[in-house]
């Protein structure tokens, strides 16, 4: 077999690719091992995936979905309380998924907890999954790497599809 990617023989390849990244919750749409090499998949993981998904759009989505990475954990999500004028972390905690909400790193805790115990009543301001993804490379990246592994996906069951010489030869 041949890489959908590099068109190397990837008969050695032991990776299974997601079509879409685990970290966003598939386990199910797959390409088997060898259709893409290991090498292509470790770099797709890695150029492609990552950057997306470390994305504004990407981390806010994930958040809101409240999906668990590969390692169960779900991405946390930074903020704003007005109020303090302090950059604040959103998670859910993993021994109960309950929500919390704390001074992000670097920021001034103290000047945060203060202006919390002060007040009835304050705000949060979250960025929105609802803005679009990047408009940049980033975005077109990782729509091309998935619409290519769904027409790989769909070419599983063609005899010839994937053998290196062609359908039909």
């Amino acid at each position: 077999m041949r890489c959908i990617f590099c068109k190397s023989n990837s008969d050695g390849a032991k990776s299974v690719e997601h079509i879409l990244p685990e970290s966003l919750g598939n386990v199910e749409h797959t390409l088997p091992p060898r259709w893409v090499c290991d090498a292509c998949n470790n770099y797709f993981a890695r150029e492609v995936e990552k950057p997306f998904l470390d994305s504004t759009y990407g981390t806010i989505s994930r958040f809101e979905m409240a999906v668990p990475s590969k390692r169960g954990q779900i991405s946390a999500a930074k903020g704003l309380h007005p109020q303090s004028w302090t950059i604040v972390e959103f998670s859910y905690a993993p021994e109960d998924g309950m929500l919390c909400v704390g001074a992000a790193e670097g920021q001034n805790a103290e000047r945060w907890i203060t202006s919390i115990q002060s007040r009835q009543h304050g705000s949060f301001y979250l960025p929105s999954a609802i803005d679009p993804p990047p408009a940049d490379k980033t975005t077109s990246r990782f729509i091309a790497k998935v619409g290519l592994e769904i027409l790989a996906k769909k070419c599983i069951s063609v005899a010839g599809a994937n053998d290196g010489k062609g359908v039909g030869s």
